[in-house]
């Protein structure tokens, strides 16, 4: 498998996830019971551009908001600007992510500011009524709970890709230098 099927795979996987569960648990606002934000395909995101030079984590994460929206439904300026916003933002902790430790509470850290920018985006827009500390309450205490698996996950499951491919690549050029030995011994014994 090449890897930007495997990405591309796993994006649609993870963006399924989000609205296959957002469907099967719906958010509840009358607030009369517990909410969960599913976050999978912003955190597969974060995760994916953690790395990358800041104007290719823009530019993946443009195009990751435009295919949620369009695949996923939920195209709205907030999704782009969040998605954006949070891919560039990561890339300034590179340097602080230096174990998987780290990686966790940064990527949580993210999820939750941008439970923060939804609460308060939706607070201004009168779309929302409620207090901050009931909405933390009913909502972002599961959510946070939820996303820390989530994230776990998704560490793991970019680990073993990241060794998938490696494992790959060696294998690749292990039989290349095979070939080449073997042409190399079919020209040594042309030439006798």
């Amino acid at each position: 498998m090449r890897k930007k099927t495997a990405i591309l795979i796993g994006f649609a996987v993870l963006g399924l996830l989000d609205s296959v569960l957002s469907y099967g648990l719906p958010l509840n606002f009358q607030y009369t019971g517990f909410s969960i934000l599913w976050h999978w395909y912003l955190i597969g995101l974060l995760v994916f551009v953690r790395d990358k030079p800041i104007l290719l984590r823009f530019l993946i994460s443009s195009l990751a908001a435009i295919a949620y929206g369009m695949l996923f439904g939920s195209g709205s300026l907030f999704i782009w600007v969040s998605f954006v916003g949070l891919a560039v933002l990561i890339g300034f902790f590179q340097n602080w992510m230096n174990n998987h430790t780290r990686q966790f509470l940064v990527y949580l850290l993210m999820v939750t500011v941008f439970d923060l920018f939804s609460y308060l985006w939706m607070r201004s827009a009168g779309a929302i009524g409620v207090s901050f500390f009931f909405w933390l309450y009913r909502m972002e205490a599961v959510t946070i709970f939820v996303s820390a698996i989530c994230i776990v996950t998704v560490m793991f499951a970019d680990n073993v890709m990241v060794r998938f491919f490696l494992i790959q690549r060696h294998l690749e050029r292990k039989h290349e230098k095979k070939l080449l030995a073997k042409m190399q011994a079919q020209k040594a014994t042309e030439y006798l």
